[in-house]
């Protein structure tokens, strides 16, 4: 069932050699309908994994679960800001915290 659906994105960290990423499509590419619930645990890539979600986020609207845990978004370039931000210029607003997860839902 779509509406249950969890999209996550994932990657693999090798000890001390970066990143390596495996056959990877942007959440977009699926053209998914009726999705209600993201959860992104990305070890600082969630912003990434957002930008590629912009239309599935506009169309659904699903409740988002981000994991914001200090420093690691500086690991791609970004602060800890930047994937909250994002998508709350999408329409999106934060309705709880739980530790370092962060829950968004659109209005």
């Amino acid at each position: 069932d779509a509406r249950n659906l969890v999209a996550e994105v994932g990657f693999r960290e090798f000890a001390g050699k970066g990143i390596a990423a495996g056959k990877m499509r942007p959440l977009d590419h699926f053209a998914l309908t009726g999705v209600g619930f993201i959860k992104l645990d990305l070890e600082g890539a969630e912003l990434l994994a957002l930008r590629g979600g912009v239309e599935t986020l506009r169309r659904c609207r699903p409740v988002v679960m981000l994991e914001v845990k200090k420093g690691m978004a500086a690991r791609f370039g970004h602060d800890d800001e930047a994937a909250p931000n994002f998508l709350v210029t999408l329409g999106a607003r934060e309705v709880e915290r739980i530790r370092a997860d962060r829950i968004f839902t659109f209005a």
